[in-house]
């Protein structure tokens, strides 16, 4: 496991280094007049990039995710209402640009496992959300305790998931046909990957106003 995670650190700071230097240089041709011929490659271009920086982001964390299984006996107590706290800092702006109400309810609620795990799987709900929930639209974010099971919530009302691909969706790389963004289909299964890890289950529900209502139950609290 020591190594596999060595490989992983390696591979990121490997990655990222090129990655970073290539949005640098791209961003200085813009500004020097390289696209103002042809704006729309540069945007492509830019998209492009940045899908890439998604999904090196995204497949780093499941990695990581699968080689932490063997250490559950190092969970540490993870105060819930923080992380939806930290998240929120993370996701204003986002919302904001996007014109996405961004709403917050939190409940006391503590679980055990890792908390920058569940930080990630909580981010991948949230970004997932506001990338599906179309403007004007409306994403909550909930944390609590219901029958002595705390749990994480992400609710919108964007398109919601049809029910034939309600399996599919937590499958690596899958996306539903004619789903509109640069997602990379990697989120849904990051999240089952962390659940099934701290023992919780992932429900998905039809949220009150259409969309959808993603739910991280954890085992009950002693």
């Amino acid at each position: 496991v020591k190594i596999q995670q060595r490989f992983i650190a390696d591979a990121a700071h490997q990655l990222r280094t090129p990655l970073a230097g290539l949005q640098t240089q791209l961003d200085l041709a813009n500004a020097e007049g390289a696209f103002s011929a042809s704006p729309e490659r540069f945007q492509a271009i830019d998209e492009a990039t940045a899908r890439l920086g998604h999904l090196l982001s995204q497949l780093l964390t499941y990695a990581r995710a699968e080689t932490s299984a063997a250490q559950t006996e190092r969970f540490a107590e993870v105060d819930l209402g923080l992380l939806v706290e930290n998240a929120a800092s993370h996701f204003l702006d986002t919302a904001l640009a996007r014109n996405i109400d961004l709403g917050f309810d939190i409940q006391p609620a503590k679980t055990m496992g890792f908390p920058w795990m569940l930080q990630e799987a909580l981010s991948n709900l949230i970004d997932n959300a506001l990338r599906y929930t179309p403007s004007g639209g409306v994403v909550t974010v909930h944390c609590g305790s219901e029958n002595g099971r705390p749990f994480l919530g992400v609710e919108d009302n964007g398109p919601g998931i049809p029910e034939e691909h309600g399996r599919q969706v937590f499958e690596r790389f899958y996306r539903i046909p004619g789903s509109p963004g640069n997602g990379c289909g990697l989120g849904l299964a990051i999240v089952q990957e962390i659940a099934e890890l701290h023992g919780a289950a992932v429900k998905y529900l039809n949220a009150p106003h259409g969309g959808l209502h993603i739910r991280i139950e954890f085992p009950s609290v002693p």
